[in-house]
């Protein structure tokens, strides 16, 4: 079954164009800003955090969706051409999932830094972290290598959807799940502190891991909201014949890029970075 069926494309609409062009430059220009910000930093106090490299990476693999994505996705309102399609599917796939993995990164350092706060320096160096940007983007890009090299088929979209985003989607469950454990952990040895400055001390700890727990909790539920039915809409549209129309066409694009608005607003990423 090949992936890109006759009538995959919608019709031809300008206004769909014009509202896929407005976000391609609504992403460029918020995410150059971040960049600016990082670049700027009259203090160098963001350049001295580990995980502000996975923010500065989000940030570019934004703009890749802002400058190819977005456009050619709106040209494909256009023109209707399946090269355009094609395009547009290999840049989405590479820009999506570098997203998906960075944040999933993100939520595994925090983790890190909550539950092995005495090795999280040793652990989580600048070296390794650029290390580990590197296999982010290399394991991005074998995605969209792949249909160009000839597999397009449906289980293509299998591999994708189980490595590329429920993979990274089981990390951050489990990332979560880690806070919360040590979060309860630490309660349970503040009621059983008698020392005052320890006390003091642990509560400021909890405190603190309390806002990451929950921000890291609203960042695994705008995910499954935002990625789910995008992964949904994408397996009725290539599995089910019975299901095609231009109505879920619509559907699969406005989901995608409801997706995509999960990691332009970098705002929340950052809180998570440096709580």
């Amino acid at each position: 079954m090949f992936m890109f069926y006759e009538g995959y494309l919608l019709s031809p609409n300008a206004a769909l164009a014009i509202v896929f062009l407005i976000f391609g430059i609504y992403t460029v220009v918020g995410n150059v800003l971040v960049c600016v910000v990082y670049i700027l930093d009259p203090g160098k106090k963001l350049r001295r955090v580990s995980n502000s490299y996975f923010v500065i990476n989000l940030a570019l693999a934004d703009i890749l969706v802002g400058v190819t994505v977005e456009p050619i996705n709106a040209a494909s309102y256009w023109t209707n051409n399946k090269d355009v399609l094609f395009s547009y599917y290999i840049f989405a796939v590479l820009s999506c999932v570098c997203s998906i993995v960075n944040i999933s990164a993100l939520m595994a350092d925090r983790f890190l830094a909550v539950c092995r706060p005495f090795k999280y320096r040793s652990l989580v160096r600048p070296t390794r972290v650029r290390a580990a940007l590197l296999v982010i983007w290399l394991f991005s890009i074998h995605f969209s290598v792949l249909p160009l090299i000839g597999w397009r088929s449906a289980s293509f979209q299998v591999y994708l959807y189980g490595l590329g985003v429920l993979l990274p989607a089981t990390l951050m469950l489990i990332s979560y799940y880690g806070l919360l454990r040590a979060l309860r952990e630490k309660i349970a040895n503040l009621k059983n502190s008698t020392d005052r400055k320890e006390a003091t001390h642990v509560k400021k700890m909890v405190a603190r891991e309390r806002r990451v727990s929950m921000t890291v909790f609203i960042m695994l539920m705008v995910f499954l909201v935002a990625w789910g039915p995008v992964v949904l809409v994408d397996f009725m549209l290539v599995f089910c014949e019975s299901c095609r129309s231009e109505k879920l066409l619509l559907a699969r694009d406005i989901t995608l890029t409801l997706g995509f608005l999960f990691v332009r607003d970098k705002s929340w990423i950052i809180r998570v970075a440096n709580p």
